[in-house]
């Protein structure tokens, strides 16, 4: 076990957030895998360890020490693969289904363990699930992949006799982390952010009751002649699909609250170097987006504006 460290500035603002309602799932992560064909249960269980042992996020603990959060890294993980067997139901798929969304939802207990969670979900004798949840504290989008590349990779290992491949520990960033808040980039950083942003923007909307920390996905497909032609025009633009919707969002919250700048956040990775690749972890963040919006301008200039305010809003988004 380590000693207890501070939190890293994009954990805490989790953190802070997470204890206004301990109750509600908003910072769980997670996604589920459909395995078909045979299944070593064994050699998964055994992989799903070695990549716990590789990533010292796995093995983050956190506790409160008066009103100070810290976190420390247990010597072993204690995650297991626990299988629920369906098989035998009429109604597998739909059963398996309605218990990934119940975990989806259920709320992680905070403090005393790893903030994480894998299990299978087998619906047939060549079907299962393989569903892992993890606290945003410890992981961030980029995770799912490296973590399911990692297993993936440590499973075929785990097959042919092979050893474990170490990742860099995610302790890097908490010491680059406390390395920047003492230094005269997080100063400049902080003075860009302060000077951008000197009164704080119109909320576009208002929360009410008890509903309003929950979460809901909704989908709008493109069609594929119609997608073609969108991408045509933002490449000749020397712009992306990113800045189009933000240039969408953008126009629509002008006209329908009649402002001339929104403000919107948008996700960043924190995953600059090499190392910062590799490991399991809670490296991203979020930068406020300042878009003018002109009215009387064309829909091009919006989004070459959003382009270049992304740009300069990169530079110092550690902050």
């Amino acid at each position: 076990m380590t000693a207890p460290r501070d939190l890293t500035s994009v954990q805490q603002a989790v953190w802070l957030d997470q204890i206004l309602a301990p109750d509600v799932p908003t910072y769980n992560l997670g996604l589920a895998w459909r395995i078909d064909g045979e299944l070593d249960e064994a050699a998964l269980a055994a992989a799903v360890e070695d990549v716990t042992q590789a990533n010292d996020a796995l093995r983050l603990v956190f506790g409160v020490d008066g009103d100070r959060p810290f976190q420390r890294v247990e010597a072993r993980g204690a995650q297991i693969l626990p299988t629920l067997d369906l098989s035998t139901c009429a109604d597998a798929e739909a059963r398996a289904w309605a218990h990934i969304q119940a975990e989806a939802a259920r709320p992680f207990e905070l403090y005393g363990e790893p903030p994480w969670s894998v299990q299978l979900v087998r619906v047939s004798p060549d079907r299962c699930y393989w569903l892992t949840r993890f606290h945003h504290l410890i992981s961030d989008g980029a995770s799912f992949g490296i973590f399911s590349r990692a297993v993936t990779e440590a499973y075929e290992r785990r097959l042919r006799g092979g050893d474990a491949a170490p990742a860099p520990s995610y302790l890097e960033l908490v010491e680059k982390d406390r390395a920047y808040l003492a230094s005269s980039r997080h100063d400049d950083d902080g003075a860009f952010w302060r000077e951008r942003f000197a009164q704080p923007p119109p909320a576009l909307w208002t929360p009410h009751g008890s509903d309003s920390a929950a979460s809901d996905r909704q989908f709008w497909t493109i069609a594929g002649p119609e997608f073609t032609r969108l991408r045509d025009y933002f490449i000749g633009h020397g712009c992306t699909i990113q800045h189009v919707m933000l240039a969408a969002l953008a126009a629509y919250f002008a006209r329908t609250h009649g402002l001339d700048e929104v403000v919107i956040g948008v996700p960043v990775h924190n995953r600059g170097a090499g190392r910062d690749r590799r490991p399991v972890g809670m490296f991203s963040s979020m930068i406020p987006l300042g878009i003018r919006v002109d009215r009387e301008r064309p829909f091009r200039e919006l989004m070459l504006g959003i382009a270049a305010e992304l740009k300069r809003c990169y530079r110092y988004q550690r902050f």
